[in-house]
């Protein structure tokens, strides 16, 4: 009589489900670049106003990015001259910022901000993204380039300020989204201070 050996029996550890644990900073960071677009565009705001008093344009282009996925070799934009804030750390909180910026206004190129508020450099050229970007008439090249480098996955927003008009704008994912300009307020205090001299 054959032995009839019982079907061996394999004993497995239980499946274990692993959830990934995900710390969702997304909002917050979005959050912060609002801060950042908005203190830059009031800054611009507060330096146009300050040239039209003293008749004095400077045109300006800037681009604020999230450059540390490149490890800070920015694809895309070019150096035109050493770059003039080499060695120096400069960020756009910083006190007496805004003389600074005057400073880089007369500067031929662009501007280069990080998300971290670091001014990285000036004098850059940008290779433009979008070069057919559709645009109101009144603008020129500056704006253009602003325009097409927000188009950009890792700029988070350009800015230009007219040399002609003193108007600071805003660009967003290659749309203008908000446009300041200078000689109305500055119209406005004039008309007030000669309206209160007149009732003296």
């Amino acid at each position: 009589m054959n032995d009839i050996q019982p079907p061996a029996i394999t004993t497995e550890p239980p499946t274990m489900k692993v959830h990934a644990l995900v710390a969702d900073f997304s909002s917050q960071a979005k959050l912060g670049s609002k801060q950042l677009i908005t203190h830059i565009f009031e800054l611009l705001k507060s330096v146009s106003i300050a040239n039209e008093q003293k008749h004095e344009h400077l045109g300006a282009l800037i681009v604020l990015g999230e450059f540390a996925q490149h490890d800070y070799q920015v694809p895309g934009i070019r150096l035109i001259h050493t770059n003039p804030l080499a060695g120096e750390l400069i960020y756009v909180t910083d006190e007496m910022i805004e003389e600074k910026l005057v400073e880089l206004f007369k500067l031929d190129g662009a501007m280069v901000i990080d998300q971290t508020g670091q001014i990285l450099g000036a004098r850059t050229f940008l290779l433009p993204e979008q070069a057919d970007i559709m645009l109101e008439d009144e603008v020129n090249t500056r704006h253009i380039a602003a325009a097409s480098a927000s188009t950009r996955d890792d700029i988070i927003a350009g800015f230009t300020v007219s040399e002609e008009t003193g108007k600071v704008r805003l660009y967003v994912r290659g749309k203008q989204e908000e446009v300041f300009d200078p000689r109305e307020v500055v119209e406005k205090k004039s008309r007030k201070r000669k309206k209160d001299s007149e009732e003296e």
